[in-house]
């Protein structure tokens, strides 16, 4: 064993400095020219059945054949290729981190070795998964680096030191490395040569220490005690650069700079929480895990240092790698799964030459070796109620209501294609529980939570793809496409709050539309052709949901006609379906005029509303309220007769209130009453005043009230209608004043007696009233 005593110098950078550095040197996003494979959907799901420790470090090994999850309690070995669970390992303590040796025969476990008598790493052989050594010195291994040239391995030291073992003896390191970190290791990881490592602290400092004779070659201490933190750290495989994630106050920082003198060459500001980074494709590619707007890796191209492309995945993520043989990425979440995300993986059971009769859901595995063999999304082994005579048979008889729908709607020049799909009971469950641990571990699914994980699927999708992929399966009689095709996606649907009534029976949905444009609007009657659905593009899970057999649905949307068809398989010939025209039929008269008025609603509402006005201004100017009592109406009409000679004299004289009024008028007019001629009332034929004015002589008599016992009945009114005469009427008779009452306050008034002769009037003398005189008031 060599101990390595190092001498450290610090570097210190301002704090402004290095923000200045950032705001002028972050890089755009754009496209660079790699072998990059965009469009990463999710592709699988990887969890232990009887485990229930949350995931928080992976890595593949080097052939890319196996896969180590690490979780609270245990450790998971799985075959990359199937995807199948090899081998579960109780490590006795709580797993920190894994890694396969470089020759792939080996796997170390760093446990978190709490006490120094417990070991900090386990080593087991992955012929046989036996327990091939440990180590006893160090603790809290996060972080274990393999030798990629022999069978070396190194892990952190009690105190904040690197230790190196063979794993093939673990009694005593092989070398320690002294350093002057503070806090827990972070990162450790050998260049491709394994010359020098690269190590960084919880406490902020990186440096990169030779092998051989563990000088420190280069030091970055420039957010050391300034509390910012190393997350991860590693070299390309290239050995031109290498890089580091830090975090602390405000946003990640990615520093890149050349390796090993360690020259400035990039630095970035990374949105959101930044949890790890790796090299890939020979050190031309650089992702970084965050945990922004529900997890991404983001990718950039060492040539420029932009973004080449981003694989949204809608949940947390603790830790990640790449597969570069199978170009997939495995991702741990913190809950029990695991994610992969791949667009071209393919099943060990796979046969792209398999005959249709013999693979009935289209996914090119043979029915006896299929889990699901009619597609519905219903293992073989729990699909029994289907309504046949037997339950065996239930699993060649898919329910149409858990398969692929595909909805093709014409509507004149417009035809759009829906295309839903349905991820099984299981998936579906996983997907909720990944969206609820998204923003908060709260076991609820929020809002947020549910656009994140929503939008990751929808983003994924190579949409240009898509479109074209179904632009070439329909035709129209007549009629082209025009137009490249508008995508549209609606992402998953029951995610959040489903329920057992709910329409899909608690399964998420992913839908997505395409709207194309043709030339014209279609001519009815038509044909319409439709090719087998294609299967699904990159960026879509086509492992989680199956892709045949298709319920589709074409119908046209002005007639209401369609065609109904289910199911399709993928090897049914092209459907050509004839669209019927609209049936003409002659409407009922009240139907038409029904069509009429909510035509013409608005025209008809103003010709309604005038007449309506112009009623109840008729009526009410008709019935309007008087102001002068009746008798003043009628003395008003009397005395207008009597000023145009139109009056009859046989209805009786005019009443006192006439003769007041129409004097008045009369003086107002012209003057004093002996007016001219033509103001005066015409003299009646056969009327001789002189009588009348021997009767005036005559000393009359004044009888204050009608005579019942006389006469035996009441006056009659001389007041009529106008226009209505009276050739009954007796001036004595009808126009004396009578009280129904009989009441008068004159003493000495003589009733009249039947002996008296009729028509005789006499009159009560009245004295004189001598008015006192008033003496005038002297003139002083």
């Amino acid at each position: 064993m060599r101990m390595k005593n190092q001498s450290t110098s610090y570097k210190r950078y301002s704090l402004f400095a290095c923000f200045f550095t950032l705001l002028i040197l972050v890089a755009p996003l754009a496209s660079a020219d790699t072998d990059w494979e965009k469009d990463m959907g999710l592709s699988g799901l990887l969890f232990s059945i009887e485990g229930t420790g949350l995931t928080s470090d992976v890595a593949y090994s080097g052939d890319g054949n196996m896969l180590a999850i690490v979780t609270t309690d245990e450790v998971i070995v799985v075959n990359a290729t199937t995807r199948q669970i090899i081998q579960e390992i109780d490590p006795g303590d709580e797993p920190y981190s894994v890694k396969f040796s470089a020759d792939n025969s080996q796997l170390f476990v760093g446990l978190k070795s709490q006490f120094l008598s417990n070991p900090s790493t386990l080593i087991y052989n992955v012929s046989n998964w036996e327990f091939a050594g440990q180590t006893e010195k160090g603790r809290n291994v996060a972080v274990i680096s393999a030798n990629p040239l022999t069978n070396y391995f190194i892990q952190p030291s009690d105190s904040y030191g690197i230790l190196e073992y063979n794993s093939s003896n673990t009694t005593n390191p092989t070398n320690t490395y002294e350093t002057t970190f503070t806090e827990d290791l972070s990162c450790l990881e050998y260049d491709s040569t394994a010359t020098n490592f690269i190590v960084g602290s919880k406490d902020g400092n990186t440096n990169v220490i030779s092998v051989e004779t563990g000088d420190k070659l280069y030091e970055d201490s420039s957010y050391f005690t300034e509390g910012y933190t190393i997350i991860d750290c590693g070299i390309s495989p290239a050995k031109d650069y290498m890089a580091w994630l830090v975090s602390g106050i405000g946003d990640n920082f990615l520093n890149i700079k050349t390796y090993p003198a360690g020259n400035f060459v990039q630095s970035m500001s990374i949105s959101g929480d930044a949890v790890a980074i790796k090299w890939t494709h020979e050190g031309k590619l650089l992702h970084i895990a965050t945990n922004y707007n529900g997890g991404t890796i983001e990718t950039y191209s060492a040539e420029n240092w932009m973004l080449v492309d981003k694989t949204y995945l809608g949940h947390r993520v603790t830790d990640f790698d790449y597969n570069t043989n199978l170009v997939e990425i495995a991702v741990t979440s913190g809950s029990k799964y695991t994610a992969i995300y791949a667009n071209d993986w393919q099943s060990p059971l796979y046969d792209e030459n398999i005959a249709g009769a013999n693979d009935l859901d289209g996914d090119f595995i043979p029915n006896n070796l299929d889990l699901d063999i009619d597609g519905d999304g219903v293992e073989n082994s729990w699909d029994v109620n289907c309504g046949g005579d037997t339950a065996s048979s239930c699993s060649l008889v898919p329910d149409v209501n858990s398969i692929r729908k595909i909805m093709i709607t014409v509507d004149n020049s417009v035809v759009r294609v829906r295309d839903t799909i349905q991820f099984n009971a299981q998936y579906s469950s996983i997907l909720r529980e990944l969206a609820s641990g998204s923003e908060s571990i709260d076991g609820r699914i929020s809002q947020v939570e549910n656009s994140r994980v929503s939008n990751a699927v929808c983003q994924n999708i190579n949409t240009q793809d898509l479109i074209n992929s179904w632009a070439g399966r329909i035709s129209v009689q007549g009629r082209y496409i025009v137009n490249t095709g508008d995508y549209f996606c609606d992402g998953l649907i029951d995610l959040k709050d489903y329920s057992h009534d709910s329409k899909y029976e608690g399964r998420v949905v992913l839908s997505w539309s395409i709207t194309y444009n043709l030339n014209g609007s279609v001519e009815r009657p038509y044909n319409i052709t439709v090719a087998q659905p294609p299967a699904f593009v990159a960026g879509v899970v086509e492992e989680l949901i199956p892709m045949y057999p298709v319920w589709l649905n074409i119908e046209d949307v002005q007639t209401g006609k369609g065609w109904d068809i289910q199911p399709v398989y993928k090897d049914s010939e092209p459907l050509s379906l004839f669209m019927a025209a609209p049936e003409v039929q002659e409407l009922p008269s009240w139907i038409e005029i029904l069509n009429y008025v909510e035509q013409n609603a608005i025209l008809l509402g103003i010709v309604f509303s005038v007449l309506l006005l112009s009623i109840i201004i008729l009526i009410r100017s008709r019935n309007r309220i008087s102001l002068v009592s009746e008798e003043e109406r009628q003395e008003e009409e009397n005395r207008k007769a009597i000023a145009s000679g139109t009056d009859d004299v046989s209805q009786g004289p005019p009443s006192t209130l006439g003769r007041s009024r129409f004097n008045a008028e009369m003086k107002q007019d012209d003057g004093p009453y002996n007016a001219p001629e033509k103001r005066l009332r015409k003299t009646p034929p056969g009327f001789d005043r002189s009588k009348i004015n021997q009767k005036r002589l005559i000393e009359q008599e004044v009888y204050t009230d009608y005579d019942y016992e006389e006469y035996g009945e009441e006056p009659r009114s001389r007041r009529m209608r106008k226009g209505e005469k009276r050739d009954d009427w007796d001036y004595q008779k009808d126009s004396r004043y009578w009280s129904k009452g009989k009441f008068t306050d004159y003493d000495g008034v003589r009733r009249r007696k039947v002996s008296d002769s009729e028509g005789q009037v006499k009159v009560r003398k009245v004295k004189a009233v001598k008015v006192e005189e008033i003496p005038k008031k002297k003139r002083r």
